[in-house]
C-alpha cells in the first residue's frame, strides 16, 4: 500500500530522500546490531527484509509533516 502512495504522490525529493534512508536506516542498524547493541528475531542478513522500506517510508512522514508545519507557520 505504501508503494502504491508513494508512486501516486511523490516530488522528485522524496525519491533522493527515499532512497537516502533506504541504505543508511538499515546500514546504522546493521552496525549496531554488528556490534551486539540488540538483535531481529529473525533477520535475512541480521536485519529483516522489510527494514529498509520501513525507513524509507519513515523519513517521507518526517519530511512531509515537517513541510506541512513550516508551511502552516509561515500563514
Amino acid at each position: 500500500m505504501s508503494i502504491l502512495l508513494f508512486i501516486r504522490y511523490h516530488a522528485k525529493s522524496d525519491i533522493i530522500f527515499y532512497f537516502i534512508a533506504f541504505i543508511l536506516g538499515p546500514l546504522g542498524e546493521f552496525i549496531a546490531i554488528s556490534s551486539g547493541a540488540w538483535s531481529y528475531a529473525e533477520p535475512f542478513y541480521l536485519i529483516p527484509t522489510w527494514l529498509p522500506f520501513v525507513w524509507g517510508i519513515a523519513v517521507l512522514l518526517v519530511k512531509k509533516l515537517s513541510e506541512t508545519i513550516l508551511t502552516n507557520e509561515k500563514n
